[in-house]
């Protein structure tokens, strides 16, 4: 397996950036003395971080390598950089970034499978609301979408109050989403991204959703994101699965294995 950390310009964020990438190319048998990789090209699954994390910390707190390994998944893994993987101007375009010229740059580097149903998007924390943000805008680029514990604070923070217990003030999420009024049909919702979908005909892609149930900040949100896609479940295959573990690596990581199967299935 090879892990690589590669650098290119990018137009959507005007400046260099840097992303790490995992590519099934090595998987040696050494008895046999034989490469047992599958050959390219590669599905594909562009894994979001969470807020402070970067393009590093799933290899740091996973088993991604391994299971990639195993599956022969190529992990495509950018910097979200606190941005809720959403354009916010000139220069910081993170969503035209994530579901556009990330695939454009990385097929072009590598390999990789240019078909939808080879391509996924997934991420925990603020990755998984990027996973489900850009995964539903972008829907014609991608299949499967996995959010782990998403950070579904459109729902949470501002619901009648608008005073959060969340760890985030408003005025930083007015920052990352713009005006507090109407976010129940907000651009950025996925439940309102969805209903559009639906009206319009388009593909939505399948989506695995999940959060611990002693996540005190996220579960609520996450269970009522659960409920409208039960109530859609004629538009949209989804998977749910709750457990314990809070908000934390240890619950995302016992759910890998199980995720890349639901990918590759």
């Amino acid at each position: 397996m090879a892990l690589l950390d590669i650098r290119f310009k990018s137009l959507e964020l005007g400046r260099n950036v840097s992303i790490t990438v995992i590519l099934p190319v090595d998987n040696l048998d050494y008895v046999n003395k034989i490469n047992i990789s599958i050959k390219p090209p590669y599905k594909t699954l562009y894994l979001l971080n969470g807020i402070y994390g970067d393009s590093f910390e799933w290899i740091s707190h996973t088993n991604i390598k391994k299971l990639a390994e195993i599956y022969n998944l190529c992990v495509i893994m950018p910097s979200g950089e606190n941005s809720f993987y959403r354009n916010h101007g000139e220069g910081r375009n993170y969503s035209n970034f994530i579901g556009q010229e990330l695939l454009t740059i990385t097929r072009n580097m590598f390999n990789l499978s240019k078909k939808r149903a080879d391509t996924f998007i997934g991420g925990y924390s603020m990755g998984g609301f990027g996973a489900l943000y850009n995964g539903l805008k972008y829907n014609h680029n991608f299949s499967k979408i996995v959010g782990l514990s998403p950070a579904l604070i459109l729902d949470y923070v501002f619901n009648k109050s608008n005073i959060s217990s969340y760890e985030y003030k408003p005025s930083f999420i007015e920052n990352c989403f713009g005006s507090l009024e109407n976010i129940d049909i907000n651009e950025y919702n996925p439940s309102y991204i969805i209903k559009n979908l639906i009206e319009n005909d388009k593909k939505i892609p399948d989506i695995y959703l999940s959060c611990a149930e002693d996540d005190v900040n996220l579960i609520n949100p996450t269970r009522r994101f659960k409920e409208f896609l039960e109530q859609n479940k004629n538009f949209v295959n989804y998977y749910y699965r709750e457990g314990k573990g809070g908000h934390n690596w240890k619950y995302w990581d016992m759910q890998l294995e199980e995720v890349i199967n639901w990918l590759l299935c």
